[in-house]
């Protein structure tokens, strides 16, 4: 039972702190673009920076559906679920 308590409260801090790192990154990210002089509104309006984003976009939609959900729906979906609901079991 000790156990079960100390991954929740694992669980809970790995949590709690990336949530804040996150945070402290995109302060950091938007401290640097002022101090470089980047707008960032002026950026995302400009028709080259919609066309790399759009871009990407359609990549990684090609990938995920032609490569990574194949292989998660035949290979990986069972064995991840049944050991996922295994490891919940042992948290409640």
């Amino acid at each position: 039972m000790n156990m079960i308590r100390q991954i929740k409260s694992y669980r809970e801090n790995t949590f709690q702190k990336g949530i804040v790192g996150v945070i402290v990154l995109i302060i950091i990210a938007i401290v640097l673009f002022s101090y470089f002089g980047i707008n960032l509104k002026e950026l995302s309006n400009k028709p080259i920076f919609k066309e790399n984003f759009s871009f990407v976009k359609e990549i990684s939609i090609t990938i995920w559906n032609n490569y990574l959900l194949p292989i998660w729906n035949n290979i990986l979906k069972t064995p991840v679920l049944f050991l996922w609901s295994k490891f919940i079991g042992l948290l409640s």
